[in-house]
């Protein structure tokens, strides 16, 4: 008797040039003849990076087994950024992930996507893959699934955290792209762990004050301050103002410069490109 396997398609593309994976990413690049493009404009597909098997183990009851494949886009994080940022990335990611779906489906699968580093933001958190097919084809909607690891980022944050003996009660922690996905997430989380002082910043005065609110209101002892930043270079001294001790980045695209950061806070920078960049 056959095992079928439910189909799992991670996306993401080409991190940082100096990482131990990126160099294995190339030299597989290179082999298969794929090269590596500066902008989404230019002609490229989404690659098999890798392909496994995934069984669970056998107490896990009601789990059948998994094949996973995880795509890349030939693209380096900085150049994927600058096409998110004019608006000029979603037509070839959608494009790229499309292909790959209606693939999978065409040989009789389910596939369920995942959407991984700046893939997400190109297609709205996967909202934009969803509203072509409504477009174009309603009936595909229901022929896959689609999420992305946001949740997973929050939580393997405050595992971070604890692995750096860091546990959140009576610290000063501030939290840059706070109504974000990642960021909301993980100051709910933080909150409930007493921190001192908890310094929410971010663009959206009206999603800052209701985050605000809700931390208020579920933990009165935790004191909760915002600061709303416009610009992708963080330039206030807020965190030297307030004593911060803990700076944690769940925001794409912000560069953080030392100069408004307090002496001796830990940062956390949960972001491709990083906010810590030297250039």
């Amino acid at each position: 008797m056959s095992t079928t396997y439910e189909t799992v398609c991670f996306f993401a593309h080409l991190l940082l040039r100096d990482e131990r994976s990126t160099k294995l990413i190339l030299e597989k690049m290179k082999r298969m003849g794929v090269l590596n493009v500066r902008s989404l404009l230019e002609s490229h597909e989404p690659f098999l990076w890798l392909e496994f098997p995934f069984i669970p183990p056998t107490h896990a009851s009601g789990l059948g087994p998994v094949n996973i494949k995880f795509y890349l886009f030939p693209v380096f994080a900085e150049h994927f950024y600058e096409d998110v940022l004019k608006e000029k990335a979603f037509g070839p990611v959608q494009r790229g992930i499309s292909s790959i779906i209606e693939s999978e489906i065409s040989s009789g699968k389910h596939p369920y996507l995942g959407l991984g580093a700046l893939t997400k933001n190109a297609t709205g958190h996967g909202m934009g893959i969803l509203q072509h097919y409504m477009q174009h084809d309603p009936s595909m909607v229901s022929r896959f699934s689609i999420t992305h690891g946001d949740a997973g980022t929050a939580a393997l944050l405050i595992e971070a955290l604890s692995y750096a003996g860091i546990k959140g009660d009576g610290a000063n922690i501030a939290i840059l792209g706070a109504t974000g996905a990642i960021g909301s997430v993980t100051a709910k989380m933080l909150a409930k762990k007493s921190p001192n002082k908890m310094l929410l910043v971010g663009r959206n005065v009206d999603r800052l004050t209701k985050l605000s609110t809700f931390i208020s209101e579920h933990n009165p002892e935790v004191q909760v301050l915002t600061n709303t930043e416009s610009e992708r270079e963080i330039k206030s001294t807020v965190c030297i103002d307030e004593n911060i001790q803990i700076v944690i980045v769940a925001t794409t695209g912000v560069r953080l410069l030392p100069e408004i950061l307090p002496p001796r806070c830990v940062i956390f920078d949960t972001t491709t490109p990083s906010a810590c960049r030297i250039s």
